[in-house]
């Protein structure tokens, strides 16, 4: 297998093949013709003077016979040739190294150019400074006298190139040099944003691993927490049924008795004012003025003028008062805000308690018409309770005060204390809440029981 050799290897050789086939050319002349080369070698160097050259041109005619200017001797190049010789190689070696350079590494290639900017300005120095010495033995005067014109012109023009090319080589290494540096700067830079943005790759990886561990650990928590409700899930699945069969016969018996206590009044106690069972509402106090139509306004109208009339009855007051299942509206209303209802019982009874019935809040159109203060009172065989004369009730017993609260529910229940059995039972209103022309009065209910005979 044929190993490819690099470009910069190539071009040295070539360079170096046409450089020896210069010298061969110029070292075989045909004829008697003689090359500037061997011009050249036949005059004398710049640094020695006429009087040395013909010292060794004695020399030479004693020792034998005289030199032949034409011979084919190839005599030894002048200081300016081996300059020039000098700075085509110091060239040749800068073309090559930028050549390798731009086929190797970058780190490899600034090393290397380092290195030649080094050799290069040495060289230029030695060159710098043999070129003086050469121009310094050229101007003395046997010298300028011992060499032809065209040969002095021609020096002249040589030396001119060479410090020429020197200048062009000193200021391509300079600019070569200050590239040099600038990509070195650069390579810096680039190192450090490397540098950094490994060291940020690196802390972000570092913060993935973290939060994909901790979503991990989430999940797998999560996962747990599921398997733990599913479990607490199924207990109280479980739990539910087992409460539901043991809660089953006694929520039944709690519903049973709730349909037993609507279907007896709502309040699971029998009612003794009750109209159907014989109750009766056989006096009131004034009622709202305009209540009363026809004959029963003018009944109305006459006991206010005259106190001898007994005051008049309203037509639906048992209605209102002691039946079931009114609608709004259908009370009794008693003109202010105070008031009484005398009631006959079915029966004479121990009275435990009273129930008032009013409209609920959301239902009624103003709840302020409702009974706020209430007194309760009893009475055995007593046959007049709404008449004017107050001194005819000297068996009156005062059985509790309480207070109907319009905020709680519509049918609200309150205890009595007797010691006797009673057959007639006094409603007194002391205060509504808050309605100044009437107050209205719906269902009223006595419980109680029957003495024993």
């Amino acid at each position: 297998m044929d190993v490819q050799e690099p470009a910069s290897t190539q071009k040295r050789t070539t360079r170096r093949t046409k450089k020896q086939t210069g010298l061969e050319e110029a070292a075989a002349p045909s004829g008697n013709q003689t090359t500037g080369t061997q011009a050249r070698s036949r005059r004398t160097s710049p640094s020695r003077s006429v009087r040395g050259r013909a010292a060794e041109e004695g020399e030479d005619q004693a020792d034998g016979p005289a030199h032949n200017p034409h011979s084919d001797a190839r005599p030894a190049p002048s200081v300016s040739g081996r300059l020039r010789d000098a700075a085509t190689t110091v060239a040749d070696q800068v073309q090559d190294t930028l050549t390798s350079v731009k086929e190797q590494p970058v780190s490899t290639s600034m090393l290397q150019l380092a290195g030649l900017l080094s050799v290069v300005l040495a060289v230029m120095a030695a060159t710098q400074g043999a070129a003086w010495l050469l121009g310094a033995s050229s101007d003395s005067p046997a010298a300028l006298s011992s060499q032809p014109p065209e040969h002095l012109a021609s020096l002249l023009q040589e030396n001119k190139l060479l410090w020429r090319e020197l200048n062009d080589t000193r200021a391509s290494l300079e600019q070569g040099e200050f590239r040099l540096q600038e990509a070195l700067a650069r390579m810096e830079h680039l190192e450090g944003t490397f540098t950094r943005a490994d060291a940020q790759s690196q802390q972000v990886q570092s913060e993935v691993h973290s939060l994909t561990n901790r979503v991990f650990e989430a999940v797998q928590n999560m996962q747990r927490e599921k398997t733990s409700i599913s479990q607490v899930t199924a207990n109280i699945e479980e739990a539910t049924e087992r409460v539901a069969e043991a809660a089953q016969p006694k929520l039944q018996g709690m519903v049973q008795h709730e349909l037993n206590r609507f279907a007896a009044d709502r309040t699971g106690m029998p009612d003794f004012a009750l109209h159907s069972a014989g109750g009766q509402v056989i006096g009131h106090s004034a009622l709202r003025p305009g209540t009363l139509k026809g004959l029963r306004s003018l009944q109305y109208s006459l006991h206010g003028m005259f106190p001898g009339f007994s005051t008049p009855m309203h037509p639906d007051a048992n209605k209102y008062l002691l039946t079931p299942g009114n609608g709004a509206g259908q009370c009794l209303p008693l003109n202010g805000s105070t008031g009484h209802v005398d009631i006959r019982l079915v029966r004479r009874i121990m009275p435990q308690s009273v129930t008032l019935e009013h409209l609920p809040r959301s239902l009624a159109f103003d709840i302020t018409s409702a009974p706020k203060d209430v007194m309760v009172a009893g009475f055995a065989d007593a046959p007049y309770l709404s008449e004017h004369l107050e001194e005819r009730l000297p068996r009156a017993l005062h059985l509790g005060d309480f207070q109907y609260d319009i905020e709680g529910e519509p049918i609200q229940n309150f205890r009595l204390q007797t010691s006797q059995p009673l057959d007639h039972i006094r409603i007194k209103v002391n205060s509504n809440h808050g309605h100044p022309q009437y107050t209205c009065l719906y269902r009223v209910r006595v419980h109680g029981f029957q003495p024993e005979k």
